[in-house]
């Protein structure tokens, strides 16, 4: 797919969308009409390497998925899943597609690509976030206003000038909640490397 979904091995921890492959029917509708019967391969590509792929082929009962699944340290299996569609009238007068999951019936954009095809929920896959904690979400949010105040990544390079075009009441606005939030990173930091409370205001930033 280009890229998209290409996944990575699970380490430890929920799955999460960003470790299992996937299909996402809108990429594969504008890839090419599915009501087209031919059959088709979608590749699944990381860092310019093909990891996987997976034909699909329209038959009037939906889309038949055949791939290989390969245990850890075991033989290829192959694995052959019917995959119903639905559809959905659009605003416009159009028609939009859905997968039907093959596990628990309920429409769904995304199916995921395991050694069998379903849909988040039934797979139990998480969404990155919510495999992060509350520092985690902070930083991502400190480089989500670095981002916006044209900063260079990374809280540790300290705070820049406002950038040029930005409003003094706007700047002054991201400014605040970024000083609170790198406060908090800060103080979480140095409570897991043990800080006493009366040593921990030297990781508080001024202002």
């Amino acid at each position: 797919m280009g890229g998209r979904g290409s996944g990575r091995r699970w380490q430890g921890g929920a799955p999460t969308t960003e470790d299992v492959r996937f299909v996402d029917i809108r990429w594969l509708h504008r890839q090419s009409d599915i009501m087209n019967p031919c059959k088709r391969t979608v590749i699944w590509i990381r860092r310019g390497i093909s990891t996987g792929s997976i034909g699909i082929l329209k038959t009037p009962m939906g889309l038949v998925f055949s791939y290989a699944r390969t245990p850890d340290g075991g033989e290829p299996v192959p694995v052959v899943c019917l995959v119903s569609l639905l559809w959905t009238d659009t605003q416009f007068g159009g028609r939009r597609p859905w997968f039907c999951c093959p596990r628990c019936k309920r429409r769904t954009a995304i199916v995921f690509i395991s050694w069998s095809v379903g849909c988040r929920k039934c797979f139990g896959i998480r969404h990155q976030s919510q495999n992060e904690g509350s520092t985690d979400r902070t930083i991502r949010r400190i480089d989500f206003l670095r981002d916006k105040l044209k900063w260079e990544p990374g809280f540790l390079n300290g705070e820049e000038w406002r950038p040029k075009g930005m409003h003094h009441k706007t700047y002054d606005r991201h400014l605040r909640e970024y000083r609170w939030l790198t406060g908090y990173v800060n103080i979480s930091i140095a409570q897991r490397f043990g800080f006493a409370a009366r040593e921990l205001d030297m990781f508080v930033p001024n202002g």
